[in-house]
């Protein structure tokens, strides 16, 4: 029952990513900064819940930091677009952040490692975003 609950958290996640962005990039699609946003985020609610769904099939221990990469990620861009797309990204964040500690307590590893890679994940999305408005090159 608890893997099943991983899935239908990850596919929620990525499905809400998807579709913000998706929405998003409609009313977006004269400003080539916003829409390398909104494609960033659909890439990390795809990819957290790509890491969801080959962390439970047996494969290498790196699926499930990713998954708190991508979560924490995600995060980050929650709180840079707290008055735009932001609010909208929440359940998303909530949804991959979820399955990914569930898997961690059916593997029985350490959260407090992951939450670590949730904050580094965070720091490093956010580094990037304010660098790339800094430099003008997003």
């Amino acid at each position: 029952m608890g893997r099943a609950i991983e899935w239908i958290l990850a596919v929620f996640g990525a499905a809400t990513a998807l579709l913000v962005s998706g929405a998003a990039t409609r009313s977006a699609a004269g400003d080539p900064g916003a829409l390398s946003v909104l494609a960033a985020v659909a890439v990390l609610g795809f990819g957290g819940f790509v890491a969801v769904a080959l962390d439970g099939k047996g494969r290498s221990q790196r699926w499930g930091a990713i998954a708190w990469l991508a979560a924490g990620a995600l995060s980050a861009l929650v709180l840079l677009g707290a008055f735009s797309y932001g609010p909208y990204l929440l359940p998303a964040v909530l949804a991959l952040a979820g399955a990914a500690l569930l898997a961690d307590r059916r593997r029985a590893r350490s959260a407090l490692h992951h939450l670590g890679l949730f904050v580094t994940g965070a720091l490093g999305c956010a580094l990037v975003v304010v660098l790339a408005n800094l430099g003008g090159w997003l």
